[in-house]
């Protein structure tokens, strides 16, 4: 999966501008066999008159949101306008999406950070855009936007599967992710160490993720744990290197005493804190990605 980013999170929310509100939807375009199942599935949600006006739109291409599925539509989407594929990891209700948040708070401390999420209580969930503006599925009408003060927003939240670009990151730019897909034609072993003793997992062939770089000639990998919302990195074997049968031990490793040193005076606090401040991001980009 491409990194998801609240930038990206904007842009596919403003692309479904104008699709039609349908309870339990999340941006698949609108079709009898959609309405009928959302009917059967949610009889109480669809009034008679409503499913009229939505049958009047089948076929032509609009597309239908929830408030909360205009999240879930670009978490389970991997272009801007593409179809969302479902993925149960991201079927999550508002209350659900507030807790799947890294950060919370009330209206009143809403940070200028474009790409929030905005909660009205448990019923209600839209998209902070900046500027006091807000992306929002209404129900019984369409995804628009709307003012901020004419909202009964309550609180915000920053979502974890999204990483943020606030004042903050712009200031000190995150490590840059590059798409990298395994097409050796073999299962990629991943490691935990730039030795390749210790095999943490596997990237298929044809697999995708991100890489961080290289670090002593091996590439660092950054990937999505199957079956869960998990991130781990892990390093990948160049074409040069002997990697163990995945049923043998790697060869022991003899222990050498470490090299003597000089003397250094201490490195500054001053010195040492744009390496702390790099940590840290790559940290939060771990953190925030799951």
């Amino acid at each position: 999966m491409l990194e998801k980013t609240a930038e990206g999170l904007i842009a596919h929310a403003q692309s479904l501008l104008g699709s039609l509100y349908m309870w339990g939807t999340y941006g698949k375009k609108i079709t009898d066999a959609l309405i009928d199942e959302k009917v059967k599935q949610y009889p109480s949600r669809y009034k008679d008159a409503y499913i009229q006006k939505l049958r009047k739109h089948a076929g032509t291409g609009i597309r239908a949101v929830d408030c909360v599925g205009l999240i879930k539509a670009y978490m389970m989407t991997e272009t801007v306008g593409g179809n969302p594929v479902y993925q149960a990891a991201y079927d999550k209700n508002v209350a659900g999406m507030r807790g799947v948040c890294s950060a919370t708070g009330k209206l009143a401390t809403l940070p200028e950070t474009p790409g929030l999420l905005l909660f009205a209580g448990d019923a209600h969930i839209g998209i902070y855009l900046g500027g006091g503006q807000v992306i929002e599925a209404v129900g019984s009408d369409c995804v628009k936007i709307t003012e901020l003060s004419k909202g009964k927003w309550s609180d915000w939240g920053r979502l974890r599967w999204i990483v943020y670009q606030d004042s903050s990151d712009r200031q000190h730019p995150w490590p840059t992710t590059q798409p990298f897909t395994n097409t050796g034609g073999k299962d990629l072993p991943v490691y935990a160490d730039t030795s390749l003793r210790q095999r943490i997992g596997t990237l298929p062939a044809g697999g995708k993720c991100h890489t961080l770089g290289e670090v002593e000639g091996k590439t660092l990998l950054l990937y999505r744990v199957t079956g869960t919302t998990d991130y781990k990195t892990g390093f990948s074997p160049s074409d040069a290197d002997e990697v163990p049968p995945a049923d043998q031990p790697p060869a022991p490793v003899a222990k050498q005493p470490p090299a003597p040193v000089a003397d250094q005076p201490p490195a500054s606090a001053t010195a040492r804190r744009p390496v702390m401040q790099m940590l840290s991001r790559l940290w939060r980009i771990l953190t925030q990605s799951n």
